[in-house]
């Protein structure tokens, strides 16, 4: 089976890459904060992941696949949920 998905757009990028920045300036030289990169969750079915931001170990820098072992935090970004009105 093949999924696609479209592109993320300009804007998704940009709130994507805004905490990613300020995560990796927090990080320290033990941690990187990066976009878009996939994170291998298994090998067999095989299954990856491409959160929006990635905080993983800086020595596994050129580890690839990234694996979660080395992998801190993962987020993904969502567009808000538009409510109806109240009273409708």
């Amino acid at each position: 089976m093949v999924h696609l998905s479209p592109r993320a757009s300009k804007r998704h990028n940009r709130l994507a890459r805004i905490p990613a920045n300020a995560l990796d300036a927090a990080a320290g030289p033990r941690w990187n904060a990066d976009t878009d990169f996939d994170v291998r969750l298994q090998d067999v079915p095989l299954s990856n992941r491409r959160p929006d931001v990635v905080v993983y170990r800086a020595d596994t820098i050129d580890v690839s696949p990234t694996r979660p072992e080395h992998v801190l935090l993962a987020s993904r970004s969502s567009p808000p949920v538009r409510r109806p009105p109240a009273g409708s």
